[in-house]
């Protein structure tokens, strides 16, 4: 059973939302400090990212023209049978290119509550919950002989938002959109928002399902196999969009699959692709796209009541043509697609006219984007 959905009507539903009747432990409204960019100082960083299920290892050089060069050290998907020691292992791979010399940063893609591991998911661990992450390291090093010490961490939706300001100072959100989606928030005391708005919607996640935001209900519900309490990032994900298409299809489907199925994107022969098979992967692809866009908008918009981003208001900054431009730093294996990237632009352009001031949102790529911000957070600490 399909539910058609009406993007301006959903989009109209999320920027209404009033998140003050919502339990006081929202705790998808997790708050981390980032360093003034000015403040700032030149060198050299070490970025460990673990980012999904991805382990990276980045130099990242800011130099005192003020440009930045970030070099991938070192990058490999983390294997399901190490999930039970994850920091050992990520620890052991990456000591044969570690320097003793420069200082070590954490980027974190999992939740964090004032630098302690919330919830990782994704088949990980659950003895690591309510854990320091830079402990988590540090125990790490020492066991396996190494005397480097984590000098910052942060999440990679900071990280990466802290990238997009570098480069345009203007901008205060950005969207990571890969295996998992979140969107990170600048408020005006200089505090990263991280929304966890991939969990928005599950059951249990917030303590009553009263208080469950409509939007992330009834409108995300786009098939029967999807069922009401799925996470938004189960409606818009990478490692569920090609689920989804596999469903309809009635058969085992990578998500990479479903894009070449959408748009061709690879000379995959893997299998036979009819106009049904093209519109159905399409569809599910769009949709991921369009629940995204109306995503982003609705915390963009203002009329969002998010008491801990009080200057996030459209009609504060508007200019003389009445338009607010907002800039939103994205990065993800999902959104970088172009056929993706378009169609959420496509959506984005639909909603311009549907707050209280027009919107145009501008999407700033940030190649290592996650990296790039860590490594300039642990400059500034």
């Amino acid at each position: 059973m399909e539910t058609k959905v009406n993007i301006s009507e959903l989009a109209g539903e999320i920027s209404s939302i009033d998140l003050n009747v919502l339990p006081a432990s929202r705790s998808f409204m997790l708050v981390e400090d980032v360093p003034e960019l000015k403040d700032i100082k030149y060198g050299t960083v070490q970025v460990i990212g673990i980012g999904g299920t991805n382990l990276r290892l980045n130099k990242v050089i800011y130099e005192p023209s003020g440009s930045i060069k970030n070099e991938e050290i070192f990058s490999a998907k983390i294997p399901v049978s190490e999930y039970e020691s994850l920091f050992d292992y990520s620890v052991n791979k990456l000591l044969p290119y570690l320097d003793n010399n420069s200082p070590v940063a954490i980027s974190w893609s999992f939740p964090l509550d004032h630098g302690r591991i919330v919830c990782m998911g994704k088949q990980f661990s659950q003895k690591y919950n309510n854990l320091k992450l830079e402990d988590c390291f540090n125990t790490a090093f020492r066991s396996n002989g190494c005397n480097l010490r984590v000098a910052s961490v942060t999440h990679d939706g900071t990280s990466l938002l802290v990238a997009g300001m570098h480069t345009n100072e203007s901008c205060k959100v950005a969207l990571t959109l890969g295996t998992g989606v979140n969107i990170n928030l600048i408020d005006k005391n200089g505090c990263a928002i991280n929304t966890e708005v991939g969990s928005l919607g599950c059951a249990g996640f917030l303590s009553h399902s009263q208080y469950l935001p409509k939007p992330f209900l009834s409108k995300f519900q786009i098939y029967e196999d999807i069922v009401l309490n799925q996470p938004f990032e189960a409606q818009v994900g990478g490692l569920h969009i090609g689920h989804i298409v596999g469903l309809r299809l009635n058969r085992d489907i990578s998500t990479e699959l479903a894009f070449d199925i959408a748009f061709g994107t690879s000379n995959t022969n893997e299998l036979s692709k009819t106009e049904h098979d093209q519109q159905v992967a399409y569809e599910v692809i769009e949709t991921s796209a369009a629940l995204t866009a109306a995503a982003l908008f609705g915390f963009i918009c203002g009329q969002c009541s998010i008491p801990s981003v009080p200057d996030l208001d459209p009609t504060q900054d508007a200019n003389q043509n009445n338009t607010v431009n907002v800039c939103v730093a994205f990065t993800g294996s999902i959104i970088s697609q172009p056929n993706y990237l378009e169609l959420v632009k496509k959506h984005l352009e639909a909603l311009e006219h549907k707050g209280c001031r027009k919107i145009h949102i501008t999407l700033a790529p940030q190649l290592h984007g996650s990296e790039v911000g860590a490594g300039l957070c642990a400059l500034g600490h």
